[in-house]
C-alpha cells in the first residue's frame, strides 16, 4: 500500500491551503490586552463568564480594526446589542487610552 501512494503524483494528491498569516500589529496588540483587561473586569462585576460577555476571537477583531471611538465599536458591527450597552464604555475609554 506504501509503495502505491509513492507512485501517486503530487498533483493528484490533496493539498492544504496556507495558513493566513497576520503581520504584527503592535497597536492592535495592546489594545487587545486593553480589551481583556476591561472585559475581565466587568465580567467580575457581572458575576459572568469573560468569554461568554466577549469571546477573545471578537475582542481580536475589534482590535484589528482600531475604531476611532464608542460610534465605531458600534459601527464594526462586532458586538451584539447587550454587549454595546455593557462594554461600549469600558472599551471606548481603551481607545481613548490608546491615543494618548
Amino acid at each position: 500500500a506504501v509503495e502505491k501512494g509513492m507512485k501517486v503524483p503530487r498533483t493528484v494528491l490533496p493539498s492544504f491551503p496556507e495558513p493566513v498569516r497576520h503581520k504584527r500589529d503592535y497597536v492592535a496588540e495592546r489594545l487587545m490586552s486593553c480589551f481583556k483587561k476591561a472585559r475581565d473586569s466587568r465580567a467580575e462585576q457581572l458575576n459572568m463568564d469573560p468569554g461568554f460577555l466577549m469571546p477573545n476571537a471578537m475582542l481580536k477583531s475589534l482590535a484589528r480594526e482600531k475604531p476611532r471611538d464608542l460610534a465605531g465599536i458600534e459601527g464594526s458591527g462586532l458586538l451584539k446589542k447587550w454587549q454595546l450597552e455593557v462594554m461600549g464604555e469600558p472599551l471606548a475609554k481603551c481607545l481613548r487610552k490608546s491615543k494618548t
